[in-house]
């Protein structure tokens, strides 16, 4: 996902229309032929022996039926498939999908008509970067690609679902002229099926607009957590303190920390929902009035705010990079600089910062988010071998940045200067007047 919003952004901010499909696949898991899976393992990754008996022994002889009270079904042998709910069977339907990958872009000398692709299991995304004068011939490449996409799973026993399918259109909403000729572009072929695009599609959990701006994203997120607040605020009285923040981690913070990088350059007023929702679950766990102060309880929590937990993901991310944890496909994006000559600067682990051309792929690109923070960093924390003593320096570092007082408390250093996404993005949020916020 971050590799694919990073590609959205960057052409977004070199004045192009990105036309994305995402395709659905109906049953996917439950069609998958055993034959054909079996000899791509055995002729394409070259499993033989005891390995590829074992694979077939754990596929075949396998039976279900139905069961309701006392009566049940007669037993019927499953012939497709792969066992749901078991850690092997996403993996062999993804070995088993793997040739796809030359099916979408057949002629790899004609860069020109290249469309670019993600998959995760049985989803896949299909998006094609292009200028106004292209969009014509661009359109056509990517339809012909979904048709061939769909013929490829015809001749594999899987199936394509148009109608569960989705278009949607980027471009950059500061361009009127983009923004006219995205809507006159108005439904992409699927598999022959036209498919009306659409001003938001959900994608791997991500709500992803035309615009890139998340608010959909932020409005699910936020009312979901308002949902469990409430419920958490029933039972609150119950729980100890430490068992209200485990609580409180696991149904609200993880759903704030799902996929935040990609959050790097939302809007001002975004990132303030965000905070309020983490101030009212932050009241509630520590049995505070709602109007108390908010910057106090955060900190006797030691929770970081918003903004600083969207830096500390983003830069655990590039150091899982940097340190070779994560898929080839992102080091892509963030490489380190290598100065021409020796300098002292030179073991200051810094990351090239590409060149900007508009404040929009300087505030929400990934290759353009990362190297600001990381270089941002002190030189102690670019410097640490390891992930979780990188994780505990870094939430220490910015914890000072968040709450200064703190650290004047416990006589520690004075913070660094602020590693900030953007300065107008508040600490800590409450809610200015004519704002509502949901009771609890």
């Amino acid at each position: 996902m971050l590799e694919l919003a990073n590609d959205i952004m960057e052409s977004i901010d070199s004045g192009k229309i990105t036309i994305l499909t995402a395709l659905d696949m109906s049953a996917a898991f439950d069609t998958l032929d055993h034959i054909t899976l079996l000899h791509r393992l055995q002729h394409t990754f070259g499993l033989s022996g005891y390995v590829i008996s074992w694979i077939r022994s754990y596929l075949t002889d396998r039976s279900s039926f139905v069961k309701i009270d006392s009566s049940s079904s007669p037993s019927t042998t499953i012939l497709t498939g792969v066992p749901q709910g078991s850690v092997l069977g996403p993996l062999l339907f993804v070995l088993f999908i793997s040739p796809i990958a030359n099916v979408i872009n057949p002629d790899q000398s004609n860069q020109n008509n290249t469309v670019s692709f993600h998959q995760y299991a049985d989803d896949t995304q299909l998006y094609i970067g292009t200028n106004s004068s292209m969009l014509t011939t661009q359109i056509a490449s990517i339809e012909s690609c979904t048709q061939r996409v769909h013929n490829w799973l015809l001749n594999n026993g899987l199936h394509l679902n148009p109608s569960k399918s989705e278009a949607i259109v980027f471009y950059n909403p500061r361009s009127k002229p983009l923004a006219a000729l995205a809507e006159s572009i108005g439904t992409v072929s699927v598999a022959g099926s036209p498919i009306k695009l659409q001003t938001s599609i959900k994608n791997l959990g991500v709500y992803l607009d035309s615009k890139m701006s998340f608010d959909k994203q932020v409005s699910e997120t936020c009312k979901a957590c308002y949902f469990h607040i409430r419920a958490l605020r029933h039972i609150r009285t119950s729980l100890t303190i430490e068992a209200s923040k485990t609580i409180a981690a696991a149904i609200v913070g993880s759903r704030l920390d799902f996929c935040n990088s990609l959050l790097a350059g939302t809007s001002v007023s975004n990132l303030t929902r965000l905070q309020r929702v983490q101030n009212t679950l932050a009241r509630v766990v520590a049995q505070k009035p709602r109007f108390c102060h908010n910057t106090p309880v955060l900190s006797d929590l030691h929770w970081l705010p918003v903004r600083h937990r969207i830096s500390f993901k983003i830069a655990t991310v590039t150091f899982r990079v940097l340190q070779s944890q994560q898929p080839s496909y992102l080091s892509s994006l963030i490489p380190r600089y290598v100065p021409a000559r020796a300098l002292r600067s030179s073991s200051s682990f810094s990351i090239c910062v590409p060149p900007r051309k508009t404040t929009m792929a300087t505030s929400k690109s990934f290759s353009s988010v990362a190297p600001s923070i990381w270089n941002s960093l002190p030189n102690h924390l670019s410097s640490i071998p390891t992930l979780p003593v990188f994780r505990r320096a870094l939430k220490h570092h910015l914890f000072l940045l968040a709450y200064p007082n703190s650290s004047a408390k416990s006589g520690k250093i004075k913070p660094a200067q602020c590693i900030t996404l953007r300065d107008t993005a508040p600490t800590t949020a409450t809610a200015p007047p004519g704002n509502t916020m949901p009771p609890i």
